[in-house]
């Protein structure tokens, strides 16, 4: 599903509207068409035996999720795993928790699967310094390997 923000309609001198897009509309559809033309050649998350979450960026795979305040893809941004450097490159989507290629490049943040909610994981994510966010991902994006 794409979701479009931040749109905006002119007139343009013929009278007809146009649709402008903001900086990160553009980013949104370029990446998420790219997604959607990779099919099942993505990267996918991983929760394995642990709890713990886990993505390693593959140059030769896409992917992109974000994590959510609740488990609604409405809901406020909180996170961005992706392969997209437009994505990463000082956090355009403004994630509170930050935005990062995958686990290696996230600065002491650890993910704990919780449990299962719809179509949504329920995750904790804690920093270097103990703060603890709830986090929402859509379960589409992440493989469970529990036992």
């Amino acid at each position: 599903m794409l979701v479009f923000i931040n749109c905006t309609s002119n007139i343009n001198t013929k009278g007809s509207k146009e649709t402008v897009l903001s900086g990160l509309d553009s980013i949104n559809i370029e990446n998420n068409k790219s997604i959607i033309d990779s099919k099942e050649n993505i990267t996918k998350g991983y929760i394995f035996n642990d709890s713990l979450f886990d993505i390693r960026a593959d140059m030769k795979k896409d992917h992109r999720f974000f994590g959510y305040q609740k488990p609604n893809i409405t809901s406020k941004k909180l996170i961005l795993f992706s392969i997209f450097t437009n994505d990463i490159d000082g956090n355009p989507f403004k994630c509170e928790l930050g935005s990062y290629y995958d686990m290696t490049d996230s600065e002491g943040l650890e993910i704990k699967y919780q449990k299962t909610q719809g179509d949504f994981i329920e995750t904790i994510i804690s920093n270097e310094n103990g703060e603890k966010t709830i986090v929402y991902f859509e379960k589409k994006w992440i493989i469970l390997e529990l036992k």
